[in-house]
């Protein structure tokens, strides 16, 4: 596959701050380079002059980028070794609910025009469309060669080696959560007092098996259903399974990032610590 990457540092008097922004695409003619340097300039110079807003119960918007990194925490709970080994809060959930009716997760190793997609894994296995959720409810695992004979199961054809001196492993192929029916700027306007999370900070300290979270935060004041100024500085605190059934609405503009995607999400409620 063929990526653009691009990190912007911007300055306004002592104040500097940097932002990042990435695309990739299996053909090389679909990069668009401009749009490449837009988000990254803008994400840089979206940060100049932010300040730290009072803690707070703050109905939230998360832009896809923050919607995703949430998702890294959760996702290896899919796969079915770490089901198998009890390291993961799914054990056991096959067939229920565990978050709101309009999300829907899938891991897709056939999807059209994706950088993950191939028509079979590194173990020979046809690659497929999994469905892990449906609707909120858990509908499957992903499993390889081997974790699936341990299971007493089938691969799912997500066998996959990190390299050619590496044994295959349970991995994911394009991974994305299904977009909703609500546009970004309906999205704000059903906001009154709120906050547009841009970025989550500090990933590697949340909780992968039970969800729990405690992250710094960066992006935009929702007043009134439009975007006002920038903040940092403040934490957010929850878990990411109760935020799936806290769900206020689903946006209808899903963006992929490399192999990820997901649209933007209206959480209903969450916890912000800052400033008094």
């Amino acid at each position: 596959y063929y990526s653009c990457s691009l990190v912007a540092v911007a300055q306004k008097g002592s104040a500097t701050e940097t932002g990042g922004a990435f695309m990739a695409y299996p053909q090389f003619a679909d990069l668009d380079p401009e749009v490449v340097a837009k988000r990254g300039a803008f994400n840089a110079t979206n940060k100049l002059g932010a300040v730290s807003v009072p803690g707070h119960e703050y109905p939230v918007v998360l832009h896809s980028d923050a919607v995703l990194d949430l998702l890294s925490v959760i996702l290896p709970g899919f796969l079915g070794d770490n089901i198998r080994k009890g390291q993961s809060r799914l054990k056991g959930k096959l067939g229920k609910a565990i978050a709101q009716s309009e999300i829907s997760l899938y891991d897709d190793g056939l999807l059209a025009g994706a950088i993950a997609s191939s028509p079979f894994d590194d173990q020979g296995r046809a690659c497929r469309k999994n469905t892990l959720i449906d609707h909120g409810v858990v509908k499957g695992f992903l499993y390889d060669n081997v974790a699936a004979a341990k299971a007493g199961t089938v691969s799912t054809g997500n066998g996959f080696a990190g390299s050619t001196q590496a044994l295959p492993v349970t991995g994911f192929t394009n991974y994305y959560l299904a977009p909703g029916g609500t546009d970004l700027d309906a999205m704000f306007s059903l906001v009154n007092n709120g906050l547009y999370i841009r970025d989550f900070m500090g990933l590697h300290m949340a909780n992968g098996v039970s969800g729990e979270f405690s992250l710094g935060i960066s992006g935009n004041v929702i007043r009134n259903g439009e975007l006002a100024e920038s903040f940092r500085g403040n934490m957010a605190a929850g878990n990411v399974f109760d935020l799936l059934d806290n769900i206020g609405a689903v946006g209808s503009e899903m963006r992929f990032y490399g192999y990820r995607g997901a649209p933007p999400l209206l959480i209903k409620s969450l916890t912000i610590s800052g400033k008094d």
